[in-house]
């Protein structure tokens, strides 16, 4: 029925889904979901019945393994465990008006977000990493999650505020030159 390959699905969504991995579990722990990320993956592609994109299918598969491996005795779920140096960051360039102190001061916000990011519950933190960070759609966000789009909207808001509430317990929050946010540790 469908075309396409599990090792061009390999090609394509590993070093996405690897990323993903990478900011809840160790490198380790990452490369091993992704090995069976993609073992269901080759299992199940047969029954792909297109309802989403292939790339929303994939992700649902790894936010359910991620889950998986949360519920099991032997895996603790901690933010020490997510290496800051995996985190992607980009910077805003000095030639759009900000100096080189702007651009380290929004790689340094990146990083403490990501840092209160994974300090929420998963099922805040995903929906948080796969719309702010990894770009998925509400309607895509639901079909990962499995609930409606109404649901997922309601969830996204209040993963939102339980962010917002971290971060103003924490930092003070100010912007950069390019309207930004900036925090400051309390």
């Amino acid at each position: 029925m469908h075309s396409i390959t599990t090792t061009q699905l390999y090609s394509e969504y590993s070093t996405t889904i690897l990323r993903f991995l990478r900011k809840y579990t160790t490198e380790s722990d990452s490369e091993d979901l992704l090995q069976s990320i993609f073992l269901k993956i080759a299992e199940n592609l047969g029954g792909f019945k297109g309802e989403s994109s292939l790339k929303t299918w994939i992700f649902r598969i790894a936010v359910n393994s991620l889950k998986d491996l949360f519920k099991s005795k032997h895996h603790q779920v901690s933010a020490t465990t997510v290496s800051l140096d995996t985190l992607q960051v980009s910077t805003p360039s000095p030639g759009n008006g900000c100096s080189i102190e702007d651009s380290i001061d929004s790689n340094e916000m990146k990083k403490c977000i990501h840092e209160f990011i994974h300090r929420l519950p998963f099922n805040h933190s995903s929906i948080l990493v796969l719309h702010e960070i990894e770009g998925f759609t509400i309607k895509d966000i639901a079909a990962i999650m499995n609930t409606s789009e109404g649901a997922m909207k309601v969830r996204l808001l209040r993963s939102r505020a339980k962010l917002r509430k971290l971060l103003n317990s924490a930092c003070t929050l100010s912007f950069d030159c390019s309207d930004k946010m900036l925090c400051e540790r309390k």
